[in-house]
């Protein structure tokens, strides 16, 4: 399948940049303290759902629109526009931002407000480039921006937290912005042809009521999400200490291994699926397939990580291993984010934008209401499960409001067993960590899922044979 074949190439790469991250994240938590790292994590919070704001949903029209027609000309029209409309609404709304940011963070200088309205500048770029390095089939360029990316920031970090003593969050921004804006610069160079205003005989008029009607809800959607991301971070933030906030931002940072998942799959995923549904909307078994693949890939290595978390957060400073007793829980996050990717394809597919937005606000309303409630009765341990408990709502609305307007037979039930495995699990190593029979109980775990997903494990070790003989036979070829 070409898209395990893309999807291994993306995730490689980013595998790659989990690896660095696994080597410098113990020294720049051994340099930061936790209070700078919770500032740099509401840096990176407020650029991300900002951005999310003023993309307008160009991103998502991108998604569903670049397909339509295969002729260059309509391609560089769509890509300028969506660029320029975008790259406006920054421009309208940055003033705004940086006055009322000054009002919520009085600590923050002039600079750093300002760098944030360039941060979320560079971010919707960045957004847009990677989806079109995508849609353009680069997906070499896309995996190696992704090293080259991830090299930038740590080296620009590391060599810089060394020189400064105070306001080290403000030395992390620098380097997260920089690192993303060169990293652009390169990937723009590889897709330059889409921005060139090249002469054609046909001539295509955008729909852009139509595209605006279909992104603008699914904009209202990803705020909405990501805020519902950040729910867990600003509720700390309101009801613990910024040193709460940082040592919980730390031991999100070692779930780069599931963003390497639920990124990577996402990338080769929806340019995948919507070109199978362009050609052959009857056509469900893409669908099927890739929620029983992930589903196991996702679940094995949430167990794996969860029986592996006291050795993990060694490599964190000594102020951050607190976070020990969180790890279990966050991991819900790109786990089940991922996992509902596969079974959401029916709201694309129909455009049913609003009903996403609704799923999001609906999700983000039981996500506040159960973290307060958590976070103020056990802290931070409190927050952590409340985040497993708001994704697998939001995983059960995705799929039950999908599945009414594009029927896909998926295996449901496997699917629960499976998330509520997980859940116990992760609920074991909260309340009792350290004891011998929670790290015991993953054997009949893993005995459990490898049954039920015995085709899967099937499937993937025939794409292993085949690729090894042929393999074989290109070497021994005369």
């Amino acid at each position: 399948m070409a898209l395990i074949k893309d999807f291994s190439k993306i995730a490689g790469s980013s595998f790659i940049n989990f690896l660095i991250g696994l080597l410098t994240t113990p020294l720049i938590t051994r340099i930061v303290e936790p209070e700078q790292y919770g500032n740099w994590s509401l840096f990176c919070i407020y650029s991300s759902v900002l951005a999310s704001i003023l993309l307008l949903g160009t991103d998502y029209i991108i998604v569903r629109y670049y397909y339509k027609h295969e002729v260059r000309t309509y391609k560089t029209k769509l890509t300028r526009w969506c660029f320029t409309t975008s790259s406006i609404a920054v421009i309208i709304a940055g003033v705004p931002i940086v006055l009322v940011l000054a009002h919520i963070r009085p600590n923050w200088s002039w600079f750093i407000l300002c760098l944030l309205v360039f941060n979320v500048w560079v971010n919707i770029i960045n957004r847009l480039v990677n989806l079109l390095l995508r849609f353009e089939n680069k997906i070499n360029v896309l995996s190696i921006a992704t090293i080259l990316h991830k090299v930038l920031f740590v080296t620009i970090a590391v060599a810089t937290l060394f020189c400064v003593t105070d306001q080290k969050y403000e030395l992390l921004s620098i380097a997260t912005v920089f690192s993303t804006s060169i990293t652009i610069l390169g990937c723009i160079y590889f897709i330059r042809y889409l921005f060139k205003n090249e002469g054609s005989a046909i001539s295509y008029i955008l729909p852009k009521r139509e595209m605006l009607t279909y992104g603008l809800p699914l904009m209202l959607s990803g705020c909405t999400y990501l805020l519902f991301q950040a729910t867990d971070k600003l509720v700390i933030g309101h009801f613990c200490s910024e040193a709460d906030l940082g040592i919980y931002s730390s031991a999100a940072s070692f779930l780069s291994l599931f963003a390497i998942l639920q990124s990577s799959f996402t990338t080769v995923w929806w340019p995948s699926a919507m070109k199978n549904y362009e050609r052959n909307p009857e056509n469900k078994v893409l669908y099927i397939k890739a929620n029983d693949i992930i589903c196991f890939i996702m679940i094995i290595i949430g167990l794996t990580f969860i029986i592996s978390k006291d050795l993990i957060i060694l490599l964190l400073g000594e102020q951050f291993r607190g976070a020990v007793v969180i790890l279990p829980f966050i991991i819900f996050q790109p786990i089940l984010y991922t996992l509902s990717e596969t079974t959401v394809v029916g709201l694309n597919f129909q455009k049913k934008s609003k009903v996403q937005l609704l799923i999001t606000i609906s999700s983000l309303i039981f996500n506040i209401i159960i973290n307060i409630i958590l976070t103020k009765e056990f802290g931070i341990i409190g927050t952590s499960i409340a985040v497993g408990l708001s994704y697998i709502f939001f995983l059960t609305l995705r799929s039950i409001l999908s599945y009414r307007y594009y029927k896909v037979e998926y295996h449901f039930t496997k699917m629960y067993i499976s998330v509520f495995i997980l859940f116990f699990f992760a609920l074991i190593h909260t309340t009792h960590p350290g004891e011998m029979y929670s790290y015991l109980m993953v054997i009949p775990f893993y005995i459990i899922i490898g049954i039920m997903y015995r085709n899967v494990i099937q499937f993937v070790l025939e794409k292993f044979r085949t690729g090894y003989y042929s393999i074989k036979n290109k070497i021994n070829k005369p």
